[in-house]
């Protein structure tokens, strides 16, 4: 995650690529959370068009986690979103 929160690496990210971040709460790793909140507004900032989810209750996995259709849902409209579907 540090790698990627440089803002060379941010840079290199072309502004036309659509980002989705996805992440629990509840993510022990690293506050996983709190660093994906701090990445966002970086891309933000950068002039990316990026989009997060933020899910209360889950952990590290969100693939893997109770609200996984809630997940999954999520990732399945911001693709036909993506894609103009």
């Amino acid at each position: 995650m540090a790698g990627a929160m440089k803002p060379d690496a941010v840079a290199r990210i072309p502004t036309g690529v659509p980002v989705l971040l996805l992440t629990g709460e509840r993510d022990p790793a690293s506050n996983m959370a709190e660093n994906v909140h701090a990445l966002e507004a970086l891309m933000r900032d950068a002039g990316l068009q990026v989009e997060a989810h933020y899910y209360p209750d889950a952990r590290h996995e969100v693939f893997n986690e109770t609200n996984r259709d809630e997940v999954t849902a999520d990732l399945t409209r911001w693709i036909d979103r993506v894609l103009g579907r």
